[in-house]
């Protein structure tokens, strides 16, 4: 991932960005590898100190080889 911070008032900030990956997993007959792209976009709150509040939202495209190889679009990944 590479993102860019912006603030946005006070201590709330604003983050986005794009990024890769690369996984391993079983896909039921064996080992299967996914590579894929995928951005980010969200809002962080950071309290004094060394604590900060975020949610954040990550669609992403992926390809997965293995013994089922197809194309995947996930658009509801959200985090906190």
């Amino acid at each position: 991932m590479y993102e860019w911070h912006n603030a946005l008032a006070g201590a709330l900030n604003v983050y986005y960005g794009p990024g890769a990956h690369i996984g391993t997993f079983n896909d039921g007959n064996g080992q299967a590898l996914a590579l894929g792209i995928l951005g980010t976009l969200g809002l962080e709150y950071k309290f004094s100190g060394p604590i900060a509040l975020s949610l954040d939202y990550r669609p992403h495209i992926t390809y997965q080889f293995g013994s089922v190889p197809g194309l995947h679009v996930g658009w509801g990944d959200v985090g906190l």
